[in-house]
């Protein structure tokens, strides 16, 4: 127990009077772990690069990297199937400028979290990815960002579905399509005082993001709905036997 500041003051003391001031670079693990990143980004490379129709999220992913200027946004995700897509693709190249968890919140999450990224740094485009579940449940916090002059953006993802359902709960979806959604989430944007923003193809994707940017700077909330396919592949790591090693997994 002990301060902080004084406490790692002292471990660095003690590890320069043990070590010396630096340590030879080991350049064996660099080298290891590019290759491994190398091998990684060419198994993912066709999902991320893919012509699909409806969008891939995967592709959507590389689009909104294309688009962003990364030092000065801000990115957060929803819950479900949009924060295990984006988590391993998106870069945070600097300090605070993602907002990212694992299975510790609940759906629709992000949107109220993104507000209050840009109360925080009001300089910064601050962007939210999530699913039409998700804003089935927070969506009409855009008009909180509106009325309180907090401009964000919402990429939303409608595949139509609750991802990964059919899975969980087979026969309701079914005979019921209990976790199917309908709906224009461009049409209740605008109701809501934000810019609705609709697209359908890959090459839509940046010019889209780029209006939205320019619509927050003018001080309006904007969301893209994006028509994307459901993904049931994601990236993971199983220490276990098998060892897949961020491989594509279904």
């Amino acid at each position: 127990m002990g301060d902080v500041k004084s406490t790692l003051k002292m471990l660095i003391d003690e590890a320069k009077g043990s070590f010396g001031d630096s340590r030879t670079k080991d350049t064996k693990i660099v080298e290891s772990i590019a290759q491994v990143k190398q091998e990684w980004e060419a198994d993912w490379a066709p999902l991320l690069n893919s012509n699909d129709d409806p969008i891939n999220p995967y592709r959507l992913i590389t689009e909104i990297n294309n688009a962003v200027d990364h030092e000065n946004t801000i990115m957060t995700h929803d819950a479900g199937h949009p924060r295990d897509q984006i988590m391993p693709f998106y870069p945070a190249t600097v300090p605070n400028s993602y907002i990212g968890w694992g299975k510790s919140t609940h759906l629709g999450y992000g949107l109220p979290l993104v507000i209050g990224a840009k109360i925080a740094h009001p300089d910064k485009f601050c962007v939210n990815f999530m699913g039409d579940t998700a804003f089935g449940l927070s969506g009409l916090d855009l008009e909180t960002s509106v009325r309180s002059g907090n401009p964000i953006l919402t990429i939303l993802l409608n595949n139509s579905t609750m991802g990964g359902y059919d899975h969980h709960m087979p026969i309701a979806m079914e005979r019921y399509g209990a976790g199917n959604n309908t709906g224009s989430y461009t049409t209740i944007a605008e109701g809501l005082g934000a810019k609705g923003i609709y697209v359908e193809k890959p090459e839509e994707i940046v010019p889209a993001i780029k209006e939205a940017q320019k619509t927050n700077n003018d001080g309006q909330s904007a969301l893209i709905e994006v028509i994307t396919q459901q993904e049931a592949r994601f990236s993971r790591y199983y220490n276990d036997e098998n060892e897949t090693k961020g491989k594509i997994i279904k």
